[in-house]
């Protein structure tokens, strides 16, 4: 059986798996309508960083007039950072959660537990808008077939996402 070791309580343990906190078959209620409220989340989220942007666009834009267009140069980057940002440093966070995960009261965990660090938050954002741009989001099929609503880019960063913790006494 490589994989597993029996622990003391005579109990399956598996090395360098998934954190047994957040293990599906021993809680599943971390897990009980998460799909729907992530792509609940999802959409919080995309109003929440639609608004941020747009103060930003206005911001550049009048700046631009003031400067006679210099910083117009600069909006692209800047408008294609903010999403990327946002995302990275709210889930690299102390909270593991974006705001529309923490009004659904979600969280992310890194899959071998604990909280993910910026670097996995990084990553696990690439790998969320890339998969979105490149299967017109078919990645949810995933997330229908699974026991714990992970997302293909959750997988390929290992990270989770789960109903806080706290929440659930």
């Amino acid at each position: 059986m490589g994989n597993f070791t029996p622990n003391t309580d005579e109990t399956v343990r598996p090395i360098g798996g998934a954190d047994l906190a957040i293990d599906p078959l021993l809680h599943p209620d971390f897990y009980d309508g998460i799909i729907f409220k992530r792509v609940i989340a999802y959409v919080i989220d995309v109003v929440a960083i639609s608004i941020i942007l747009g103060i930003v666009f206005v911001g550049l834009g009048i700046l631009g007039l003031v400067t006679f267009g210099v910083t117009w140069g600069i909006m692209g980057i800047v408008l294609f950072l903010i999403p990327f940002a946002c995302h990275t440093i709210l889930i690299g966070g102390s909270q593991s959660a974006t705001f529309g995960m923490r009004f659904m009261e979600l969280e992310v965990r890194r899959w071998i537990g604990g909280q993910p660090d910026y670097v996995q938050a990084a990553v696990q954002t690439i790998l969320f808008y890339g998969s979105i741009a490149l299967t017109a989001w078919f990645i949810l099929l995933v997330a229908l077939f699974g026991s714990t609503g992970r997302c293909l880019h959750d997988y390929f960063s290992g990270i989770v996402v789960v109903n806080k913790l706290d929440a659930l006494g």
